[in-house]
């Protein structure tokens, strides 16, 4: 939802009780090198974990490069890393990440194939992925399938936000092992999003 945000013109989004554990929030500090503006205050801990609220509002965002220990700490949000890479200036590098091609399916060669879809240039490394943004103009409405992978079944979702049409996900029931109220979520904030079996 906070990625979601940086996509649609004049969004804003607040998290609750959001884990801010410096070791699995590294998409929190992917968001702000693409230039996305964030908000992040602290409010307790639980089992030795902080947590707190974080606010992310839509900004112009600039291609990075994800390498190194916040490749390592973001691994799982490479995909919707990829997606505000979609939406940003300039190119974004991401590299160190070859063990996703390790998943079933692989993620480097199904994260290329799914921003082409949507009418963005990608292309694969062996150990990443390299994309042209388009911040300019709506990416392309797809019909695209998830493979059975609920990370990009969700970053798909992401990226027909920001298309000019109607845009299919198949496959998209996967979604429900890490994010159950997904599209409900995406539905309160205003997302026209509807469920086919």
């Amino acid at each position: 939802m906070l990625a979601a945000a940086q996509l649609v013109p004049e969004s804003s989004v607040s998290t609750r009780r959001t884990g801010l554990n410096p070791t699995r929030a590294g998409i929190l500090d992917m968001i702000r090198l693409f230039g996305g503006r964030t908000g992040i205050t602290p409010t307790g801990d639980s089992l030795g974990e902080p947590y707190g609220e974080v606010s992310s509002k839509g900004a112009p965002l600039r291609g990075i490069k994800i390498s190194g220990e916040l490749a390592l700490r973001g691994m799982d949000e490479v995909p919707v890393a990829c997606v505000l890479a979609a939406k940003a200036r300039g190119v974004t590098e991401i590299s160190d990440v070859a063990e996703l091609r390790d998943e079933e399916p692989d993620r480097l060669l199904a994260l290329t194939g799914l921003l082409r879809a949507f009418g963005v240039s990608a292309s694969e490394k062996p150990d990443g992925l390299l994309i042209e943004g388009q911040p300019e103009r709506p990416l392309r409405a797809a019909r695209v399938s998830s493979g059975g992978d609920h990370r990009l079944a969700m970053a798909a979702v992401l990226l027909a936000l920001a298309a000019d049409g109607e845009s299919v996900v198949e496959d998209a029931d996967p979604i429900a092992v890490s994010f159950p109220r997904f599209v409900g979520t995406l539905r309160a904030l205003g997302a026209d999003i509807e469920v086919e079996s």
